[in-house]
């Protein structure tokens, strides 16, 4: 009985110095410890992610007046209800409960391409601000950029209305007044543009000036002096 016991505690005690032995072989300095390797990082997926869209306060009365206008709900929904998830969800993005499609606000910053191509339809159509037929007269790199449509945003130019309903557009396209004097350098406009369903809710404080829209990427006095 006294062996049992005997032998029992002295291997209890093998096992506490055994612990404390490798507790005492793994212990190292702060100074001689090396970086745990950083982990593997995830593979991302390739499906892109729904982008976090900063709308101001301004911008969602018109999305509620815009949505009660177009909607006709019927059911337990309530057309309260239906604006309400829309215009919580415009920044990122959501289903409409009305009509099924994706709501969301769109901020649309003018950008180089955009103006460049401004400057080339206001010195195409001239002084009499002629029709310009974009994809027959104008250069692949504004036809191949598309970013002169979405200059009707913010009224500088306008497409003549279209006869065959089977074409988005005719492809006639001319600057308006406000497009001339703004290419000339003589106004500036509002940086950004607000879009919901194509169509503008609101604009930005910021403005900005052709050549500043333009950046590094073209030449101001190379556009408006060239004859296309």
């Amino acid at each position: 009985m006294k062996r049992r016991l005997f032998r029992g505690a002295l291997g209890r005690a093998r096992a506490i110095l055994r612990d404390q032995i490798t507790e005492i072989l793994a212990y190292k300095p702060e100074g001689d410890r090396q970086a745990e390797p950083e982990p593997t990082p995830k593979k991302t997926s390739s499906r892109r992610r729904r982008t976090h869209n900063p709308v101001p306060s301004t911008i969602r009365p018109n999305v509620l007046d815009y949505i009660e206008a177009r909607s006709d709900l019927s059911g337990e929904l309530s057309l309260a209800d239906a604006r309400l998830h829309v215009v919580r969800e415009i920044e990122i993005g959501c289903s409409c409960p009305a009509c099924g499609q994706l709501s969301r606000v769109y901020m649309r910053k003018l950008n180089a391409g955009m103006a460049a191509s401004l400057c080339w339809l206001v010195r195409t159509a001239g002084p009499g601000l002629s029709w310009v037929h974009v994809n027959k007269d104008a250069p692949k790199w504004v036809v191949r950029s598309r970013e002169l449509a979405k200059l009707a945003h913010w009224g500088l130019l306008v497409d003549k209305k279209n006869k065959d309903t089977k074409k988005r557009t005719s492809g006639l396209w001319k600057p308006t007044l406000t497009g001339v004097d703004f290419a000339y350098d003589r106004i500036e406009i509002p940086k950004y543009v607000y879009l919901y369903d194509n169509t503008v809710m609101g604009i930005s404080p910021e403005t900005v000036v052709i050549q500043d829209a333009l950046g590094d990427k073209f030449d101001y006095g190379d556009l408006m002096s060239r004859r296309w």
